[in-house]
């Protein structure tokens, strides 16, 4: 039987009960009735529609379902089809047409007599009004308003409840919000007051009443200027506030109270511990409570207000701790709150964040939101003695609560610090409860543990301590039998090594170093491990996913020597009773996380893992070997099993090094491409594909050139992804009502957005979410194997893959736009020295698709990568001269045939007249880039200047966006400094028209952004490093005093900035010294005491600081040598002792190279200095210290550019000992 047609198919629109029958016909279960009820109406025409469906609000004929529709409908039309007015009326018509439905809808906001149709109605007028030509507060929406707010009562609640939306509503409008707010704010304040006084009654209706009046409030708090009479005058409203708070504890009165605390931070002012004690009260009156509508509802949207409340308060909330102590106990308490019983919560397959737990979850972020906008030690000590009293309790839920509060401190930055202080009870009291019965407890402490092991910064001996941790972590796991306990414990193990690790940007990956793995002894044997571990793991997987394991290098990324106790015989230990056990266990989850553990062990191992090897590639080949499409099809969780043994393929790979992984790698390189062959087909999760490419990429790295012949197999696979359609489709929708908000849901490879806005208007997104994925990996994959096997790519396919990612880098997706930009770079260069004449298009055309980049892309996606792509496609033409002038250099000394003849590609990119509107148009593009940044900075710093800094404003986002900024300015001084070594004085002109104010300004204010000053002090360093006396002339009153204010250190206790800012004033000084010897000589004697000073505080005397101590000794190196005859004979003594102390240089690349120019010239120039025995003794120690350096660079250096360059650096130092003999 075909479907009824619709009534509203059936009459025209014209007749009075069409558009009645057509509301009825859209809210049919039919589908069929549905649609074609919706294409009736789409087919009338808006004029006529938008007055038949206005009448239906206002008429009492229709059901309130009716009505409420009708004004969806109206609101919708208007967004969707408003052109269809406006093509077909005249202006006269138009106004006509939107007052007489304004009437009908106004009418019904105030004499409808259901309170849902009338806030609809008001949402519907809203968007009415705004669609007229001119708005005034004349118009018949804001009179209405008017009217009201002057009236004495508040009326009846429906009404009051509407009339206040529609304020809001009309709000919306940003030009008429300051007019409305200014006009009515003091009349709106009258009848919030009423509305409060109402409410202290209860009900659903006049509870509805408060929440709308108290929306309005926050909208003009939010339209009105800080220094408004009616701002200050709106905190009388706190207390009638809070007694309705207290009379009737509701969510959404909650939400708008902390949304009115968050919008005028003085609102409570005198009323604080009222407000405290009012949440104490609810929250902690209710912990028994079980009624989940009730209780878990009202508690942490109580707890929220509470918290905005006392972070805009700061000074009062520090110095009534007393009075915040019991706020803090609560929050403490709720973190131990859990719903599922241990039997339910043991079989989770996940480690993510109970979904049922969602007080504790809430409780956790603001207790650790408090800590850390308060930012005082004394919060600190005082939640940690919550804690210590919590953990000393017999009660498992407080104990609980302590163990989660204590993680959760440990994970944010702002307080991690002050809690590591106290690791030895930490680790005490964790260790004690891993003899807990209870499961959950067990978990708790494991999970404090590696937040512990994440934060603490290792540096010296393997400690007692550390020994006794790592003995019980690997006893507990012999002895757990909790599956969920398992994996946790096998995450602290890992955590624990990877504290070991090295520096992943080292020639040696992330191996620990030498000293601290230390082989006891003779070389130990290789433990006898099982041939069956690991091998059955893929007849057993059960479960779902695996879990992420973050694998890092200590804090600063450096490798440190440990004596005393080593760690050999613990990864050995590790290996038997952690890893290999549980790769047989019956748990897929279980079984990964060992995996992974054994991922870590290898990466910190390094070679040292090659007598593990052969084991473990054993079970790699074992569980690589089987049939991938089959596989897939008959383990439900396979996809998640084959992801962990790729990962672990690549690790061991990275560890071991090419001499042991050769005889496997062709096999495992070929699995690899089958893996994307079977992904191709799409019998497996995006996610595999993924990680099997990034495996690819590690194994070809280790592979280095050998990897060329498994090109034609690899490419056609990752070029497909990477040209693979990603569907994006926008939908739009009717919203019935519901909160706005967006919600996320995926099916199959498909990802739906659905997003509701504040009005009500849906919008639904559907992506294909895995094609985005895959894209991303097979970029990502071009830039590794660019990289990877360098010159040695045929030109003909690094050209296809350049065309192919350049297509991406205009891609609708900011990620595969990012992905693209990044590989970009790698793949122009490895036709550097394959290709010239590729690599010169190329890089011109990479660097035209730049500059178009930086005029499209929004602000952080050229922080994130459209400016970093730049500086390393310049970076690649500077490495390609340097090349040629090493060639040169060494075919002068008789130590290469090959001079590097011919021009740099520098110079034949561009013509002199395509560079200088190549430099006009990028310095141009970043000037428009940052001015903004910094415009919006200042205007900021400049509205705080008059603030009360007893109250802040709760701005989630101002941290972001300074980190942001400064994020902006240090991507523009790297490109600009590239620019500046590639093409010197060229760019001057162009820096001088776009980017010295900006940048100037930065120098020049106090409370500028502190990476900000950093940035601006190397950008101009650098315009006057490279570009010479010209720069030096221009600049150097603009960053002489500066870098002379910031080079000495500020305190014992510098942040990462600070350090920053030392280095580059040192770097900023000795530019001058070099280039600028007019402007430098009047504080010649200010710039050595500086410099002396920096260089003898103790900050600069650590490890941590040893790059700016690298700067500020290479500064005064230079004066030292350039300005001998004005220092006196102090010269000798300061060079001398300077060598002695400082030198070879460690930490910072370009002032070690500085160091080496500098030093090999004055030899060549036979400096006076030089004629002091003990300064040429000295000379020539460090001299000796850096051939070694450079020797040992030049012969393990894996990239081909660094070998060159180290031995032609190599080459100069010994040319320079020889003529200082």
């Amino acid at each position: 039987m075909p479907p009824v047609p619709s009534p509203a198919s059936q009459n025209p629109m014209g007749q009075p009960n069409a558009v009645h029958e057509a509301l009825k016909a859209l809210q049919s279960p039919d589908n069929a009735v549905r649609s074609a009820s919706e294409a009736a109406l789409a087919g009338v025409p808006l004029p006529q529609l938008l007055p038949a469906l206005a009448q239906s609000v206002r008429e009492d004929g229709p059901s309130p379902a009716d009505q409420h529709l009708a004004a969806i409908l109206l609101r919708r039309c208007l967004q969707s089809r408003w052109g269809e007015v406006e093509g077909t009326l005249d202006a006269a018509e138009v106004d006509a047409l939107l007052q007489r439905t304004l009437e009908a809808l106004l009418q019904a906001v105030l004499e409808s007599a259901d309170g849902m149709v009338k806030k609809s109605a008001a949402d519907a007028a809203a968007e009415v009004w705004r669609r007229t030509q001119t708005r005034s507060l004349e118009d018949a929406p804001c009179a209405v308003v008017a009217r009201w707010l002057a009236e004495p009562e508040l009326g009846q609640l429906a009404t009051a409840t509407a009339l206040f939306r529609l304020f809001d509503r009309l709000c919306e409008d940003e030009d008429m919000a300051a007019r409305l707010a200014q006009t009515h704010g003091v009349n709106v304040a009258r009848k919030v007051a009423l509305t409060l006084q109402a409410g202290r009654d209860g009900g659903k209706e006049i509870e509805g009443c408060v929440a709308a009046s108290l929306e309005v409030l926050v909208t003009c708090v939010s339209s009105l200027p800080s220094g408004s009479p009616i701002r200050a005058s709106l905190s009388d409203l706190a207390p009638p506030l809070l007694s309705v708070l207290l009379a009737n504890p509701s969510p959404a009165l909650f939400v708008s109270a902390q949304q009115l605390a968050e919008a005028l931070p003085q609102f409570f002012a005198g009323h604080h511990a009222r407000l405290l004690e009012l949440v104490v009260h609810i929250v902690g009156n209710r912990e028994g409570a079980h009624d989940a509508d009730d209780s878990d509802d009202v508690k942490p949207v109580a707890l929220r207000l509470a918290v905005s409340a006392i972070i805009s308060a700061p000074k009062w909330a520090r110095k009534n701790l007393s009075i915040v102590k019991p706020l803090l106990e609560v929050l403490a308490e709720c973190c131990g709150r859990v719903t599922a019983d241990e039997e339910t919560w043991s079989l989770k397959d996940r480690e993510e964040d109970e979904e049922d737990d969602k007080l504790s979850q809430e409780a956790l972020a603001l207790a650790t939101r408090v800590a850390e906008r308060l930012n005082n030690n004394a919060v600190l000590e005082m939640l940690l003695h919550i804690c210590t009293s919590f953990l000393a309790s017999g009660d498992s839920h407080r104990q609980l609560a302590a163990l989660a509060l204590l993680a959760a401190l440990l994970e944010e930055e702002h307080s991690s610090l002050s809690v590591v202080a106290h690791s030895d009870e930490i680790v005490s009291v964790c260790l004690l409860r891993l003899q807990s019965p209870q499961a959950r407890l067990r978990w708790a402490a494991l999970n404090c543990l590696c937040c512990l092991l994440q934060r603490e910064e290792r540096d010296g001996e393997v400690t007692e301590r550390e020994k006794n941790l790592l003995g019980n972590l690997l006893g507990s796991l012999q002895t757990e039998t909790n599956n969920r306990c398992r994996r946790k414990g096998l995450q602290a193990v890992a955590e624990f090594f990877s504290n070991f690790a090295g520096s992943e940007e080292d020639d040696g990956g992330k191996a620990m170093d030498a000293a601290v793995y230390g082989q006891v002894g003779a070389q130990l044997d290789a433990p006898r491990l099982r041939d069956d571990g690991a091998a059955s793991s893929a007849e057993t997987g059960k479960g779902e996913g695996k879990t992420e394991m973050k694998k890092r290098s200590g804090s600063d990324g450096k490798q440190r020597p440990v004596g005393g106790q080593k760690l050999a015989p613990y990864i050995d230990t590790a290996l038997q009773n952690a890893v290999v056990p549980l790769c047989d266990s019956s748990d897929a989850q279980t079984q990964e996380l060992a995996l992974a553990v054994g991922s870590v062990l290898a990466q910190v191992s390094g070679q040292h893992f090659q007598r593990f090897f052969s084991f473990f590639m054993g079970a790699v080949r074992r569980l690589l070997s089987v049939d991938f499409a089959s596989f897939l099809q008959t383990h439900p969780h396979g996809c998640s099993l084959l992801e962990t043994v790729v990962e672990f393929a690549g690790a061991l790979a990275a560890a071991v090094g090419m001499e042991v992984f050769a005889p496997d790698a062709p096999w495992l390189l070929e699995r690899l491409v089958e893996i994307q062959n079977v992904c191709s087909q799409g019998t497996a999760d995006a996610s595999l594909q993924a990680t099997a490419m990034e495996a690819v990429g590690v194994v070809a790295k280790v592979m280095g050139g050998a990897a060329v012949r498994f090109l034609p197999a690899i490419s056609p696979i990752v070029l497909a992804k990477v040209r693979q359609h990603v569907e994006c489709n926008f939908a739009e929708a009717i919203a019935a009502g519901g909160e706005a908000g967006a919600k996320i849901s995926e099916e199959g490879r498909i990802s739906k957005v659905n997003i509701t806005d504040k009005s009500g208007r849906q919008t639904v997104i559907s992506i294909n979410t895995a094609a985005v994925e895959e894209k991303c990996a097979a970029l990502q994959l071009l830039g590794t194997l660019a990289t990877s096997v360098a010159g040695q790519v045929a030109p003909a396919t690094a050209a296809e893959w350049a065309a192919a990612v350049t297509a991406e880098s205009r891609a609708q997706f900011a990620l595969i736009r990012k992905e693209a930009f990044q590989a970009l770079p790698a793949i122009v260069n490895c036709l550097s020295v394959s290709d010239a004449a590729q690599f010169v298009r190329l890089s011109r055309e990479a660097l035209a698709l730049v500059v178009e980049a930086l005029k499209e892309n929004n602000a952080r996606h050229l922080s994130d990568f459209v400016l970093p792509a730049a500086t390393r496609l310049v970076q690649n033409l500077s490495t390609e001269k340097e090349r040629k002038e090493a060639c040169r250099g060494l075919a002068a000394l008789g130590e290469r045939q090959d001079a590097g003849d011919g021009l740099a590609a520098a110079e034949t990119v561009f013509t002199a007249e395509e560079r200088r509107a190549f430099l006009a148009q990028i310095f141009e593009a970043m000037g428009r880039f940052v001015i903004p940044i910094l415009t919006e900075e200042f205007e900021i710093l400049a509205s705080k200047e008059g603030e009360d800094d007893e109250w802040e404003n709760v701005d989630e986002d101002e941290e972001e966006k300074a980190e942001a900024a400064a994020e902006a300015y240090d991507a523009v001084m790297q490109t600009a400094g590239a620019l500046f070594k590639l093409y010197g004085a060229e760019c001057l002109p162009a820096f001088d028209a776009h980017l010295k104010m900006p940048f100037g300004a930065l120098l020049a204010h106090e409370q500028a952004n502190p990476g900000g000053k950093v940035s601006a002090l190397c950008i101009f360093a650098d315009a006057i490093n490279y570009a010479g006396a010209e720069a030096g002339k221009m600049y150097g009153e603009v960053v002489l005093p500066a870098a002379l204010l910031t080079v000495c250190p500020p305190s014992e206790a510098l942040v990462e900035d600070d350090v920053f800012a030392i280095s580059a004033a040192a770097y900023g000084i000795g530019a001058l010294a070099m280039h600028s010897r007019e402007t430098f000589l009047s504080r010649r004697e200010g710039a050595v005491e500086a410099l002396t000073r920096a260089l003898q505080s103790p900050v600069l005397q650590t490890d941590a600081c040893r790059s700016a101590a690298d700067c500020a000794a290479c500064a005064l190196l230079k004066i030292a040598l350039l300005y001998t005859r004005e220092v006196g004979e102090q010269s000798a003594t300061i060079f001398t002792e300077l060598l002695k102390r400082w030198f070879p240089l460690k930490d910072d690349t370009q002032e070690i190279d500085a160091s080496i120019e500098l030093l090999t010239n004055m030899v060549t120039e036979n400096h006076i200095l030089l004629q002091a025995a003990s300064a040429k003794d000295e000379c020539q120690q460090v001299l000796r210290a850096l051939l070694a350096d450079k020797a040992k660079e030049a012969e393990t250096a894996k990239d081909e550019d660094k070998k060159l360059l180290a031995t032609w650096k190599k080459a100069r130092l010994q040319k320079a000992l020889e003529l200082i003999r």
